[in-house]
């Protein structure tokens, strides 16, 4: 071991390979931490984080059935005592503030628990039943304080902008069903002008449509909304969403990003080595070959910085996959035995080469 290190660096003192290497390294090291820094910047935006833990996302409640009545299902939410246990939406399309074409949107008393980030105001809460909060590109038009006019159906209605969610937002308007749910399929992207109230004298119960795809009911509630025939087969906990699928789908990202670097590592050394041994370095891997090396030995001179390549990147990976909590010991030797296969190919490879260098030079 101490010959091929001797000679190794005989080899390379006049080359720094190891010095770029290392440095390529330390980039590595950089961007899983930028990487790592983003997403749990993403994490903390989840919008969900203050949102009623115990609660349920319903799919498909009512039995894939559309022509569901507005006023009869708000009817009998309100007569069994469920609107501060079930959330629900009542939407109107079609709906004016100012003369200006926006989706209105009624959040029920349980709802509107869930809180949505802000850039302005506050949000809507039962003392300012006139309140409303806006999104898109009405927050250009409009601050906090302004009084405007809401129109649905020829009924007009005075309200005053308490919130501003921002040009774009993230909003769960309920039109999401399905298995294994996360918060990036539930919320939607958008940037169309948006209205959210509390107070249902905004609306009109003719022109507004319920969001029939889903609901959200509270974990104690799930039995009395069976017992209406609601169905409650096809709920995920909100709990779930927030600490297992959506964690669970960074820990992924990161993964990925994991591997591709180091396969691009591994990469960019062989051709760097490579280009450092053939073009540079033959007069010396001749001398040494001259001094009585085998082949063999020269092979393991020439892969032994892909050696301490290899060895990094296991460690990196080792240090990566148990600060992202995927510490499972069964891939960790996974990935660490297929390194060395790989590293065991190269040197065959090397080998190879290294063979036909010397006749290539000799001849």
């Amino acid at each position: 071991m101490l010959k091929i290190i001797s000679n190794y660096y005989k080899i390379m003192k006049k080359q720094n390979i190891m010095g770029v290497i290392m440095f390529f390294h330390m980039f590595m090291i950089l961007f899983y931490l930028t990487v790592d820094e983003h997403l749990s910047m993403l994490d903390k935006e989840n919008i969900f984080t203050k949102f009623p833990i115990n609660a349920h996302y319903l799919s498909q409640p009512f039995f894939n059935n559309t022509n569901i009545n507005s006023k009869d299902f708000v009817n009998m939410i309100q007569n069994n005592n469920l609107n501060s246990f079930v959330g629900f939406e009542l939407l109107d399309t079609k709906a004016q503030i100012n003369e200006t074409h926006t989706t209105l949107v009624y959040l029920n008393e349980y709802l509107s628990k869930f809180h949505y980030p802000l850039t302005k105001g506050k949000w809507l809460n039962k003392t300012k039943k006139n309140g409303i909060v806006i999104g898109g590109a009405l927050t250009q038009k409009y601050n906090i304080g302004d009084k405007v006019s809401l129109t649905s159906s020829k009924h007009t209605e005075e309200a005053e902008i308490i919130g501003i969610m921002g040009i774009d937002y993230k909003f769960m308007f309920l039109n999401v069903a399905g298995k294994n749910l996360n918060f990036g399929k539930i919320l939607t992207q958008s940037n169309d002008n948006l209205i959210l109230t509390l107070n249902m004298n905004f609306l009109s119960m003719s022109s507004c449509s319920l969001s029939t795809l889903a609901l959200t009911v509270d974990e104690g509630k799930l039995h009395s909304v069976s017992n209406l025939g609601i169905n409650t087969e096809n709920k995920t906990p909100i709990r779930e969403m927030n600490n297992i699928n959506s964690k669970s789908e960074y820990i992924n990202v990161h993964n990925k990003v994991m591997l591709i670097t180091m396969l691009f590592s591994i990469v960019f050394s062989i051709v760097y080595q490579i280009y450092i041994y053939i073009l540079k370095s033959k007069e010396s891997i001749l001398i040494l070959y001259e001094q009585g090396m085998s082949y063999i030995e020269l092979s393991l001179v020439l892969t032994f910085p892909q050696f301490l390549n290899m060895l990094a990147a296991c460690t990196l990976e080792i240090i990566y996959r148990l600060v992202t909590h995927s510490e499972k010991k069964q891939i960790i030797c996974w990935d660490i035995s297929i390194l060395f296969s790989v590293l065991f190919l190269i040197t065959i490879l090397v080998h190879l080469a290294t063979r036909r260098l010397l006749k290539k030079t000799m001849a």
